[in-house]
């Protein structure tokens, strides 16, 4: 699969609150580096960053749903903190060139990805679906033909589609 035919963005943001250029105007945090900041009067808590991220990797299940693996193209390594321990082993197989993986490790690889440690495109095995990372915690589907079922479930999980 080259490019997708059609994408889907999928956020955490209302889209109530952006302006008439599609900027994003409201106070939200972005990264996981943003655990204990405070956002609009709200200090972020680790649980509910772990909590929305659990959510994009949930849409990506749903997305690639009936996948037996996930592929990664345009692979970029960034660098793993302490605070992805977790996540280790599965970076290091990345690091060490594996590209192909059990679509069981998806969330891994969907919170490798938003916590901005892996920049890549995962393809399904029948190389019709994608999903793709972007900064400020953006998330994008790529697809041939539309599954608004599929959609329907993601806004309720809640995330927004645009």
């Amino acid at each position: 699969m080259h490019k997708s035919s059609f994408y889907k963005r999928v956020t955490k943001y209302n889209p109530r609150f952006r302006n008439e250029h599609g900027h994003y105007l409201a106070d939200e945090w972005t990264a996981i580096g943003d655990v204990g900041k405070v956002f609009a009067g709200h200090r972020l808590l680790l649980d509910e960053y772990l909590a929305v991220e659990a959510r994009y990797a949930h849409a990506a299940r749903l997305f690639l749903a009936g996948a037996a693996h996930v592929e990664l193209e345009s692979v970029e390594l960034r660098w793993l903190s302490e605070t992805d321990e977790p996540l280790r082993a599965l970076y290091e197989q990345v690091e060490r060139g594996v590209r192909a993986f059990p679509v069981a490790e998806l969330g891994a690889l969907v919170a490798l990805a938003l916590r901005e440690c892996l920049w890549c495109r995962l393809l399904d095995d029948t190389r019709t679906r994608a999903v793709e990372f972007g900064y400020d915690y953006y998330m994008y589907l790529g697809f041939e033909r539309a599954d608004p079922e599929c959609f329907r479930k993601i806004e309720q999980l809640p995330l927004f589609m645009e």
